[in-house]
């Protein structure tokens, strides 16, 4: 079993196994994500073929939105924003071939996100809330497991990686691993009905 970084062009080959999306290797957050770190995302290969994926984008999807002319938004706060956003990324998918669920491939790109994106200077992983569990908005227990916490006042799920990467006992040695495991970059879903159920895609 493999982890690998994704690319623009081989995320763009990859659909989710139950919404059925594919997203276009254009699309402005893989485009920003690839610009950021190399890549959008990590997978998992294993029997010879693809069977998980986790794709990621820098955090500045809303950037536009709190930048827009306002008497309370100051060119000293906007620039302030914008470096704590470089600083985080946000899940824009993750999910894990049926035939291969509960096997801990939905935490395994994690952990690999964690110690990847640790080393492009990333400090916090964040994920959408959804009142509906989908690929773009994992399940609530899934993210507890992996050890998001809740901020309501952000409405979001939040991974600190330094935390992450340095406290937890034996993560040193494991997210070590899977960093060494990286293939490095090549050159250049029906959505779930129930959280039971999509925890069990991701996991």
């Amino acid at each position: 079993m493999g982890t690998a970084h994704l690319t623009s062009v081989e995320a763009a080959r990859l659909r989710c196994p139950y919404c059925g999306r594919a997203v276009p290797a254009d699309t402005d957050w893989v485009t920003t994500g690839q610009r950021a770190w190399g890549s959008c995302g990590f997978a998992v290969d294993l029997d010879g073929r693809r069977v998980a994926a986790l794709l990621l984008a820098p955090d500045t999807l809303t950037r536009d939105a709190r930048n827009a002319p306002d008497s309370r938004n100051a060119p000293d706060s906007r620039n302030a924003q914008d470096s704590q956003d470089e600083q985080r990324a946000i899940i824009m998918g993750i999910w894990v071939d049926q035939a291969y669920v509960r096997r801990g491939l939905g935490k395994r790109l994690i952990q690999a996100a964690c110690a990847g994106l640790r080393g492009r200077d990333v400090r916090v992983l964040v994920a959408r809330a959804g009142i509906q569990p989908t690929c773009a908005t994992p399940p609530r227990g899934f993210l507890r497991r992996c050890g998001f916490v809740w901020v309501p006042a952000e409405q979001e799920w939040v991974l600190d990686l330094d935390a992450t990467v340095t406290d937890r006992a034996g993560a040193p040695g494991m997210l070590h691993r899977i960093v060494a495991s990286l293939r490095p970059v090549s050159p250049s879903a029906p959505v779930a009905r129930t959280e039971r159920r999509m925890s069990a895609v991701v996991r």
